[in-house]
């Protein structure tokens, strides 16, 4: 990276001068004599390049955008741990331009740190040795032991980290290495495993991290033990399988969870919605068709909700009387369906007064027609659900995110859409594509 000797404007040069007067020496590169927020700014998108900013708020229908992600609250690192590794090569290499700027650089440079504790290292033929693998950009766990001996200065730096973990069995002494690592960081906010076995567990506890957010693969009877181990979660997110020990869970501080069930057995839901007492943001995900009845804790305090492959839209019969669950969750403000089916023309019969929008994402999969028609398909069960619920539904504005306006294979055919908000006159807006980002069709009520 090769930044050019252009001079300053006078007016500019004389700003920069006067507002930081013994910023850098007068030999500085331009760059460097830049405000240390300007620095830092440019470290951000460095650092985050492909995120936008979203907003959750009622705005959402005239700018940004809605959903629950606001709300989960884990680090972009929970999830692109190894696209960060790409990123850390570029932010060393804009720390090396030039020693006046390394310090603003280091400290989003040491924010995030993924280390793979599987396939980082190479071994060295000949020896028992292993070193870092130089096609490989994940963090080496010895140097980084090394670099933060050398310079405790960093260690206040680091706020997540997220480690590839073995499901082999590891040496006591390798163990040992990875926990001396999480003690060096005591300003450690967010921490992920790629999977958290019991044993590692056991070695936590004994740190007290002091962490608000927390993801893993875990097994279901390990799920009230996480929660002991990291007391002052208020974020959670958990890949679960196997069957729960139990459905005791203790006390805790969680306001968003995401739970993704791999095999959504009965007693796997009822360890989800035991755990999602009290919070604010719900995430569920699951092969299953139906949206059970949920406790009367979530009932009073689910306020954003998202689900997979889970169809919320139901009744469920409990002796002889019938329940719809999304009826009762009467602090429901923020509805996400992914992959939803075609919607019942009475879907919208019973939503919950507090609902104010319902996104729809990766939806028309119907594998018999083409991805245009199939989404077209299910663009007009929403018209057709939201014209036979007029009395009840009061449309507020429409919106697509995500994709290209009017691209239907993205999309679909939004024609009904168009012609019903024009005929409502309620705000019918398109906001283009972001990558990473599923095209959304969403709905707001007034």
């Amino acid at each position: 990276m090769a930044f050019v000797d252009y001079p300053l404007p006078n007016d500019l040069a004389q700003s920069i001068s006067s507002s930081h007067p013994s910023a850098t020496p007068s030999c500085a590169p331009p760059l460097a004599q830049l405000p240390e927020e300007i620095i830092e700014y440019i470290t951000e998108c460095m650092r985050y390049p492909i995120y936008p900013r979203f907003e959750a708020t009622e705005a959402f229908l005239t700018e940004g955008r809605t959903g629950c992600e606001i709300y989960w609250g884990f680090s972009p690192l929970s999830s692109n741990a190894p696209r960060f590794s790409d990123v850390r090569f570029s932010l060393s290499s804009f720390s090396k331009v030039c020693k006046f700027i390394r310090s603003a650089v280091e400290r989003l440079l040491y924010r995030d740190i993924h280390l793979d504790i599987v396939s980082w290292t190479r071994h060295v033929v000949g020896t028992s040795d292993t070193q870092k693998h130089p096609m490989w950009p994940a963090a080496c766990l010895r140097l980084l032991l090394r670099t933060l001996e050398e310079r405790p200065d960093l260690r206040r730096f680091v706020r997540s980290v997220a480690l590839r973990w073995s499901l082999w069995p590891q040496s006591t002494s390798k163990i040992e290495k990875q926990l001396e690592f999480l003690r060096l960081c005591p300003g450690l906010q967010s921490l992920s495993f790629s999977v958290i076995p019991e044993a590692v567990l056991q070695f936590l506890e004994p740190l007290s991290l002091q962490i608000t957010s927390f993801a893993a693969v875990s097994l279901a009877a390990d799920v009230p033990h996480i929660i002991r181990v990291f007391p002052n979660l208020t974020n959670l997110h958990l890949h679960v399988h196997g069957r729960p020990s139990s459905l005791s869970i203790p006390d805790h501080k969680i306001s968003g969870l995401s739970i993704a069930l791999i095999d959504p057995r009965g007693s796997l839901l009822q360890l989800a919605f035991a755990v999602a007492r009290g919070v604010k943001a719900f995430h569920l995900a699951g092969d299953r068709k139906a949206f059970p009845l949920p406790t009367p804790s979530m009932q009073a305090s689910v306020q954003h909700m998202r689900l997979k492959t889970i169809n919320p839209f139901t009744s469920i019969k409990i002796n002889d009387t019938v329940y719809f669950p999304l009826a009762v969750m009467t602090t429901l403000h923020h509805l996400h369906v992914m992959r939803p089916e075609l919607l019942h023309i009475y879907a919208f019969r019973r939503l919950p007064p507090s609902l104010r929008s319902i996104t729809f994402s990766d939806y028309g999969l119907d594998s018999t027609k083409s991805a245009a028609d199939s989404k077209s398909c299910f663009v007009q069960s929403v018209v057709d659900c939201i014209n036979a619920n007029s009395q009840s539904v009061k449309l507020a504005g429409i919106k697509t995110y995500g994709a290209i306006p009017d691209d239907q294979w993205e999309l679909g055919d939004l024609t009904p859409v168009r012609s019903l908000c024009l005929e409502g006159r309620v705000p019918f807006i398109q906001i283009g594509a972001y990558a990473d980002i599923e095209p959304e069709l969403m709905i707001f009520f007034k």
